[in-house]
C-alpha cells in the first residue's frame, strides 16, 4: 500500500512538472545555464538586438525574441524610422518600439503592444507581397528558447576629442546643435532646455542615472529620468536625428546602424594628443590656493598638460565641468557632498584627486612599482604628507622649472657587500652605482617622475625607504640592518627581518623591472664549501 501511495505522489509530480514546463519551458534549465554576454563578428554585423525589457516585464515566461535590426532598417528604407519610433514634441524621433513604449509600464499591455505591432505589419507586408516576418500567432516563431541564455552588449562608443573636432568642424561651430543645458530657474518647462555659450558640457552629467551627483544635478536628473532620458535615449536621440535629416537633405550624414559606431573602438592618449582640446576659456596655469588656509601655499596646476593626459575631461571634472574648489570647499559643502578641499585633492583612493591619480600612474607602470611596490593606500596619509613633502606641489606663486633629473652627487660606492647574514652562502655583492644610474635611466623619461624626483637623493628612498640618503652625510648609517634586525623583533612586528627585507626588496624589484638575475640563491650568492652543522 506503502508503494503504491509513493508511485501515486510521484506520477502527480511529474505531472505538475510536466504542466509548469509546458507553460513555461525555460523553469528547469534557466537556473543552470551561464549567460553568454560575448557577441560574435556575425551578430555585430547584423545589428541584432535581444528584446528582453526586464525593468518592465522582470523574469520571462518564454525567451526573449532576436531581432535583426538592420534586416529592418532595409526593408523599411524607404518608409523612414519613423513607421517603428514615435515623435516627440519637438518632432525628433524616439528610439523605442513600439510607439507607444514610453507611457506602458503594464508587462501584459506592452506584450500585446508587441504582438500588435510587429504580425500587423508582417501580415500588410504580405499582402503586399514583399519580404516579410512571422504572421502566426506561433509563439516559437519568435521565441526561440536558445537566445533565453544570450544577453547581447554592443562594445560602448567613446565620443572622443578626434570626434568632438570633427563635428565642431562640419557644424561651423555651431555648439548648440548638440550643448544644451536645463535651466531649474525657468518656469515655463517648455523652455528649460536652453543653450548657454561657455557653459558646454558633457551629455553624461545630466543622463547618466548610474552614478550619484550633488544637489543640482540630482534635481536636473530626476526631471530626465521623468522623461526616460537616460543616456542611450539622450545619445540616440540627439545623434541618430541630426544623421537621419542630413541623409534626408542629401547631404553626407553620419552612421545609422549600431555597428557603424559600436566598434569597441578606443584611441591611446597619443592617438588623442593630435586632437585640440574643446574650448571653455580655461586658462594654461591656474593657482590652487584658498584665501582661509594661510598656512598653506598655492599649488601651481599646469591645466594645458593635463589635458592631455586624459581621456576625458569628466575625468577630472566628475560633477560639472567647473573648478573644484567651487564645489570642494575647506570646510565641506552640500554642493560638494560634504567632501572637503583636503580629501579631493588628495585623496589616495580617488581617481579623480591628485594624489589618487599620481598613485595610479604609479600602479600603471613596472618602472615605478620597481620601487614604490611598498607604498600601502591605508597608510600613504602619514607617511606621504610631511614637512618635506607637501612643499613638492604647495610651492606658492613663487614657481620653480623643472629641472633635469641628476644622479645623487654624494658619495656612492661602486659595490656593496652583504655579509651580515652569510652562512651558508658567501658574501653577496650588489652593483650599487650601476643600479642608480639604472634608476636615473628610468625616471628621466617621464616628466610626473623628474618633478617629484628632482633632489638627488629622491631616488635613493626607494631602497633606503625610512631613512634620509643625506644622513650619509652627518654620519648616519643608511643600512638595512640599521632597522631590521637579523631575528624577528616582537616589539615591531611591521618590520621583517633582515633576510626578508633584503629578500622583498631586491627580488621584487627585478620582477617588476624583468631582470633574470637574483630569481635564485646562486645567482647572488656562492654556496660555501664547507657549512657549519647548525647552519641554516
Amino acid at each position: 500500500m506503502k508503494k503504491e501511495t509513493a508511485l501515486l505522489i510521484l506520477g502527480l509530480g511529474l505531472t505538475v512538472l510536466f504542466w509548469c514546463c509546458l507553460s513555461n519551458p525555460l523553469a528547469l534549465t534557466e537556473p543552470f545555464r551561464k549567460v553568454e554576454k560575448t557577441l560574435t563578428p556575425t551578430e555585430v554585423q547584423k545589428n541584432l538586438l535581444l528584446i528582453k525589457h526586464p525593468e518592465v516585464f522582470g523574469r520571462l515566461e518564454y525567451a526573449p525574441v532576436l531581432f535583426n535590426h538592420l534586416k529592418h532598417v532595409k526593408a523599411l528604407e524607404k518608409e523612414g524610422c519613423g513607421i517603428c519610433h514615435p515623435v516627440d514634441n519637438n518632432k525628433n524621433l524616439r528610439f523605442v518600439f513600439p510607439k507607444e513604449f514610453l507611457s506602458v509600464k503594464d508587462p501584459e499591455k506592452l506584450k500585446d503592444l508587441y504582438h500588435q505591432a510587429c504580425i500587423k505589419c508582417h501580415q500588410q507586408k504580405k499582402l503586399e507581397q514583399k519580404p516579410y516576418g512571422p504572421v502566426r500567432f506561433s509563439c516559437g516563431d519568435c521565441h526561440v528558447n536558445i537566445y533565453a541564455y544570450k544577453d547581447i552588449n554592443y562594445p560602448k562608443f567613446d565620443f572622443d576629442f578626434v570626434y568632438h573636432e570633427t563635428h565642431v568642424k562640419e557644424l561651423d561651430q555651431k555648439c548648440e546643435k548638440c550643448h544644451h543645458t536645463y535651466d531649474l530657474e525657468e518656469r515655463d518647462k517648455g523652455k528649460a532646455l536652453k543653450y548657454i555659450k561657455g557653459k558646454e558640457e558633457s551629455c553624461y552629467y545630466c543622463h547618466d542615472f548610474t552614478k550619484k551627483r550633488g544637489p543640482e544635478l540630482t534635481k536636473i536628473l530626476k526631471i530626465a529620468q521623468e522623461k526616460s532620458l537616460n543616456l542611450s535615449q539622450a545619445f540616440h536621440g540627439l545623434c541618430l536625428n541630426c544623421h537621419v535629416e542630413l541623409k534626408k537633405d542629401g547631404k553626407k550624414g553620419g552612421p545609422i546602424i549600431c555597428s557603424d559606431c559600436h566598434k569597441g573602438e578606443k584611441r591611446s592618449l597619443e592617438d588623442l594628443s593630435k586632437a585640440p582640446r574643446p574650448e571653455r576659456g580655461q586658462k594654461e596655469i591656474y593657482w590652487m590656493e584658498f584665501p582661509k588656509a594661510s598656512k598653506m601655499k598655492a599649488v601651481v596646476f599646469n591645466h594645458r598638460i593635463h589635458q592631455f593626459t586624459a581621456q576625458k575631461c569628466r575625468d577630472c571634472h566628475h560633477e560639472r565641468l567647473e573648478g573644484c574648489r567651487n564645489c570642494h570647499t575647506l570646510e565641506g559643502s552640500p554642493k560638494g557632498n560634504f567632501v572637503n578641499a583636503v580629501t579631493a585633492f588628495h585623496s589616495v583612493f580617488s581617481d579623480r584627486s591628485c594624489q589618487g591619480c599620481h598613485q595610479k600612474e604609479i600602479n600603471a607602470r613596472k618602472e615605478c612599482l620597481a620601487c614604490h611596490h611598498l607604498d600601502k593606500k591605508e597608510t600613504s596619509r602619514t607617511e606621504v604628507a610631511s614637512e618635506t613633502t607637501c612643499v613638492k606641489c604647495h610651492i606658492g606663486r613663487a614657481r620653480s622649472d623643472i629641472k633635469n633629473l641628476k644622479p645623487y652627487s654624494g658619495e656612492i660606492k661602486s659595490q656593496i657587500e652583504i655579509e651580515v647574514l652569510s652562512k651558508e652562502f658567501e658574501k653577496a655583492t650588489m652593483p650599487h652605482q650601476k643600479i642608480v644610474k639604472s634608476l636615473v635611466a628610468k625616471t628621466s623619461g617621464n616628466r610626473l617622475a623628474v618633478y617629484f624626483h628632482d633632489k638627488e637623493e629622491t631616488l635613493c628612498k626607494g631602497c633606503h625607504h625610512k631613512t634620509n640618503p643625506e644622513g650619509k652625510i652627518k654620519g648616519q648609517e643608511v643600512k638595512c640592518s640599521s632597522c631590521h634586525g637579523i631575528s624577528f623583533d616582537a616589539l615591531h612586528p611591521e618590520r621583517p627581518r633582515l633576510q626578508a627585507a633584503y629578500h622583498g626588496q631586491c627580488i621584487k624589484c627585478h620582477e617588476y623591472l624583468k631582470i633574470e638575475k637574483a630569481m635564485s640563491c646562486d645567482s647572488c650568492h656562492k654556496p660555501k664549501k664547507e657549512r657549519g652543522l647548525f647552519s641554516f
